[in-house]
């Protein structure tokens, strides 16, 4: 049987009702604390939202991260179209200055007015893109053939 002063585990009686009506306040703090923290993990909605922020996070940090390597990539390929843009640029210039030499010395060796036409060739392909110039050192050099060809005859 228990005594009024022995329940609960308590070794003397309450003498004082306001010791008694703290204690009962901190017990009903310490339970509302409880049950909130119950409520929390029992909170499908709120937990399936921060999943969801979480997730949102670490995609939005994925797709900077893409960016960020896009970025640089398209920058290294820019890089390299440049160069090679340079370098063809290079080689064409080389291809022009050698098709008007050849064009130049082969003209010395025609008749007047070949060397008149050809002379004006060569003029024409110094202001003329690389596939044109190709084109007239194809005419060109029909020209020095058959200026070639009426001289042999």
């Amino acid at each position: 049987m228990t005594t009024p002063g022995h329940a609960n585990g308590r070794t003397s009686p309450p003498d004082d009702v306001k010791n008694l009506r703290e204690e009962i306040e901190q017990t009903r703090a310490d339970l509302g604390e409880t049950v909130q923290a119950l409520a929390d993990k029992v909170d499908v909605k709120a937990r399936a939202q921060e999943k969801v922020a979480e997730i949102k996070g670490k995609a939005s940090q994925a797709a900077a991260d893409v960016r960020a390597s896009l970025a640089s990539v398209a920058g290294t390929a820019r890089d390299r179209a440049v160069t090679a843009a340079g370098a063809a640029q290079d080689r064409a210039v080389e291809a022009k200055a050698r098709v008007a030499g050849t064009a130049d010395s082969a003209a010395a060796n025609l008749p007047a007015p070949i060397q008149n036409f050809s002379g004006r060739l060569v003029d024409a392909s110094r202001r003329l893109p690389p596939p044109a110039i190709a084109a007239m050192a194809a005419a060109v050099l029909v020209l020095v053939l058959v200026g070639w060809r009426r001289n042999n005859r």
